[in-house]
């Protein structure tokens, strides 16, 4: 009996360790990503961003007049937007590419082997694809803002950031 209730204890214990190292990792997940939109956020980025950028093009997004939608609309509307906008951004992504939510009405795309030039189609893809389906999406129109720039020397994520931002 002893050897029974010893295995037994051993398997619960197991068992027990199994499931919070599977709580750990989605603590882990969900703490690298933005509850609303489902993006990364800036420590989830943080996480994954790689050593050198160099390569990397940044696209700065927007949103024009956000605190307008909240102030007018009410922040659940504020909410539906930031959703729409993470959702339309991440369905843009290639396998390697990432979205980031920097924090309010920001956010960042980040895109691996793309030109500037690429980079500007996309941008301009995405705003008129913004512009032209947010009012049946979401039941308000709004525009964002993008910015790009290629990384071709050595720079902090930080400096690329500002420069896509301007």
């Amino acid at each position: 009996y002893l050897v029974a209730a010893m295995t037994f204890v051993a398997m619960q214990t197991g068992l027990l360790l199994m499931h919070q190292l599977l709580v750990l990792d989605d603590v882990r997940a969900k703490a690298q990503r933005d509850a609303l939109t489902g993006l990364l956020n800036r420590h989830g980025l943080s996480q994954q961003l790689p050593l050198s950028l160099v390569g990397w093009t940044l696209i700065a997004v927007d949103i024009d007049h956000f605190k307008h939608i909240n102030d007018r609309l009410g922040h659940a509307a504020g909410d539906a937007v930031l959703t729409f906008v993470g959702q339309t951004l991440d369905a843009s992504l290639r396998v390697g590419d990432l979205a980031v939510r920097m924090g309010g009405e920001e956010f960042c795309i980040l895109l691996k082997d793309r030109t500037a030039e690429q980079a500007m189609r996309i941008a301009e893809r995405l705003r008129t694809e913004l512009e032209r389906t947010s009012a049946s999406q979401v039941s308000c129109a709004f525009t964002a803002s993008f910015g790009v720039t290629a990384v071709t020397t050595e720079t902090s994520f930080e400096s690329a950031w500002r420069q896509a931002d301007s």
